[in-house]
This record gives structure tokens, C-alpha cells and sequence, in this order.
């Protein structure tokens, strides 16, 4: 779901070269935070099946690190294309996305702590 999410924000960068392609952007940033909504889900459940064997609840910790700022990137880049749709300032475009570019940083961090080297 991240590649996904990864893949509709290039189709919306790219399609920022076309003065038409404003309703698109939208869609395409909306349906990238969509995407990151699902991967909550996902990770959610991932939390409860960690907790399930005795093996793997160490890793609960770990999986749950992630779900906060996944949820919080998902919801400022729908945001972001909610931001575009409703012709807000440009300003508040930017805010949005970067919300979301911490959040994915915050993300980034919970990842590495899964590296056991």
C-alpha cells in the first residue's frame, strides 16, 4: 500500500505539467492517502496477529510504532488533494504536504528500529 501511495503521488507530480490536470492531482493525492488508510488497517491487524504467538510479540512494539504516523501521513495527503479540490490558498496545499512528509519521516524512523543488525 506505501508503493501505491508512492505511485499516485508521482502520477500526481506528473500530471501537474498540464493546466488541466488539477482535478486529477486531487485524485490521485487523495487516492495516495487512501492507499496509506488501508496500510493502517493493515498494520492494525498486524499488531493483534503479533500478539497472537508467543514468538512474535516482541515485534507488537514495533508494528504499532507505525501506525500513528502512517495514519497521520494518510490523512494530510488526502488533505492535501481535499486542499486542492476546495481551491484553498496554495499555502495551505503546502501545509498539508508537508504534515505529511514529517509523518513519513517519523514513519521512516519506526522502520529502522525493526533492523536487528
Amino acid at each position: 500500500n506505501i508503493r501505491n501511495c508512492g505511485d499516485a503521488v508521482a502520477q500526481a507530480a506528473a500530471s501537474c505539467r498540464f493546466k488541466t490536470g488539477a482535478e486529477l492531482v486531487c485524485d490521485e493525492l487523495r487516492n495516495g492517502g487512501d492507499s496509506l488508510k488501508e496500510a493502517v488497517d493493515k498494520l492494525k491487524l498486524a499488531v493483534e496477529e503479533c500478539m497472537v504467538e508467543e514468538r512474535t510479540v516482541y515485534l507488537a512494539p514495533l508494528v504499532e510504532s507505525t501506525v500513528n504516523p502512517m495514519e497521520s501521513s494518510s490523512i494530510a495527503l488526502e488533505a492535501a488533494g481535499a486542499s486542492i479540490q476546495q481551491r484553498r490558498p496554495i499555502a495551505d496545499v503546502g501545509e498539508e504536504l508537508y504534515k505529511c512528509a514529517c509523518s513519513l519521516e517519523q514513519l521512516a524512523m519506526a522502520i529502522q528500529q525493526f533492523d536487528v543488525d
